[in-house]
């Protein structure tokens, strides 16, 4: 009796270990994938035009690559880079001069991000995780008294999602971020650019 219980209980054990294998490679490798949300974006205004500020609301797209790690049966750190396919739009201000309104409008082109995202396994199939990203923008600003210009701009992301492997190759997920980039010049005035995003994604993983 002995005997058939250590067998069995030893058969259990290789029929589990290749299922845990296979579970435990969920989320890790390298992946790429596409993301779809909205956005909504602000600047805030100094110079020329110091105590205006604008906000919009705008669709969110863009592309990511990243490569999961395991550190652990229950941690995986994935590291990776995003690039927009969208632009932010950031609304319009208006100001007076000699008695002719002026329009000032502005975008983010150009944004791309590289990040590190900490997660957890909560079970085989999901992981919740958060990310720190390096986020590096350009913004064009318009305005209809000084003509058009370009800023350079930089600055950090933060964020938290939840991810789901459908299969060992298919992945979802939704995040939340903000990110807030540097003030950059144009013309006589300068703008700080601030992004929250809430997207949902598909990835796959080879």
């Amino acid at each position: 009796m002995k005997f058939i219980t250590t067998t069995g209980l030893l058969s259990l054990a290789l029929c589990a270990t290749p299922a845990f294998a296979a579970d435990s490679a969920n989320f890790t490798g390298f992946t790429v994938g596409v993301t779809a949300g909205q956005s909504h974006n602000s600047t805030d205004y100094s110079g020329y035009i110091a105590g205006k500020s604008s906000s919009d609301t705008s669709f969110a797209s863009g592309l990511n690559a990243a490569y999961g790690f395991t550190l652990s049966d229950s941690v995986v750190l994935s590291v990776g880079g995003t690039y927009a396919l969208s632009d932010a739009e950031f609304g319009q201000v208006t100001y007076v001069e000699d008695d002719d309104t002026v329009y000032v409008n502005g975008k983010i082109k150009d944004h791309w991000s590289v990040f590190v995202a900490p997660g957890y396994r909560f079970s085989p199939q999901w992981l919740g995780y958060a990310k720190l990203a390096y986020h590096a923008a350009k913004s064009h600003y318009t305005d209809t008294l000084m003509g058009s210009g370009t800023s350079n701009h930089h600055g950090v992301g933060y964020g938290a999602g939840v991810a789901f492997a459908a299969t060992r190759n298919f992945e979802l997920n939704a995040e939340i971020s903000r990110v807030d980039l540097s003030r950059g010049s144009f013309a006589l005035s300068s703008g700080e650019p601030s992004i929250t995003e809430f997207t949902i994604g598909a990835n796959y993983r080879f």
